[in-house]
């Protein structure tokens, strides 16, 4: 393992200069008190040391550090029960350009975000920002990609959420008192049993110029927006939503769904 501590450090994975140069991590690296890293084109985090009973972190930021993701590739991972990114303790994590792509989260009954997993433990309110870059194929029960955990924020523009899969938010699912900005991005192909790409529960969401295109789910196969102990509200503007499915989930003795082939909204206050 790689640990950075303290404000002020800094560790730099791969050369900006030169982007062909490749820098192959087998190893996690983590940064706390305020240590920062940074991430080029070139670097593949892939083939970490599994002796750990098969987990397989890449990233884990804590009391206030942070990461910034240039470029690279982080794939074929797994951990227990979170993402193999994991930003906790008002840490912040911002990925430019680059690829997350066939990792996974927990077990099939129990798993959060595949890739990305967020929440605030001690003190500080974390953050992620995407401005670019693809995420596809990852696995989870609760957000197949991103994991907003209660008391967190997500800004995301730009990026390419495909083939991700989970019972609750196919690409993202964000959970009490949070809010998450979607802007200009691509959902494709996602699938959960509520809400093929995006899931809120007692959170605030406002999306813009996005698209989802063939994502399903068996209730809102686009979205879900459920509310209860706390407001739920979304806004959606300027948005293609087409092509996706809610379809009848066939994995108990009475199959249940089909709602909401679109959008799947449950106590909770929506614009369009």
């Amino acid at each position: 393992r790689i640990r950075v501590n303290n404000e002020g450090t800094t560790l730099v994975l791969g050369d900006q200069q030169n982007k062909d140069n490749e820098l192959i991590v087998d190893a996690m690296v983590s940064a706390a008190y305020g240590a920062y890293l940074e991430i080029y084109s070139g670097v593949r985090f892939e083939n970490l040391d599994d002796s750990n009973n098969g987990m397989q972190q890449a990233v884990t930021l804590s009391r206030g550090s942070s990461c910034t993701m240039y470029g690279g590739v982080i794939t074929g991972l797994h951990y227990e029960p979170q993402g193999v990114i994991q930003i906790n303790d008002g840490s912040r994590f911002t990925m430019y350009d680059g690829e997350i792509s066939d990792c996974s989260a927990g077990i099939p009954s129990q798993g959060y975000g595949g890739a990305i997993f967020m929440q605030d433990d001690y003190s500080g309110h974390s953050r992620l920002e995407i401005y670019g870059g693809t995420i596809k194929n990852n696995k989870a029960y609760y957000g197949g990609a991103i994991y907003v955990g209660k008391g967190t924020d997500a800004h995301i523009e730009n990026a390419l959420f495909e083939g991700n899969k989970a019972v609750w938010g196919g690409a993202v699912y964000a959970i009490r008192n949070t809010e998450v900005y979607i802007e200009n991005s691509v959902f494709k192909g996602n699938e959960a049993i509520y809400g093929g790409a995006h899931a809120s529960v007692n959170g605030i969401t406002e999306i813009k110029d996005s698209q989802f295109e063939g994502n399903s789910s068996a209730y809102g196969g686009a979205m879900v927006f459920v509310g209860g102990a706390m407001e739920t509200k979304a806004e959606i503007s300027d948005c293609n939503i087409y092509k996706n499915k809610a379809i009848f989930d066939k994995r108990y003795s009475e199959p249940s769904g089909g709602d909401g082939g679109a959008l799947y909204i449950q106590d909770a206050k929506a614009k369009l």
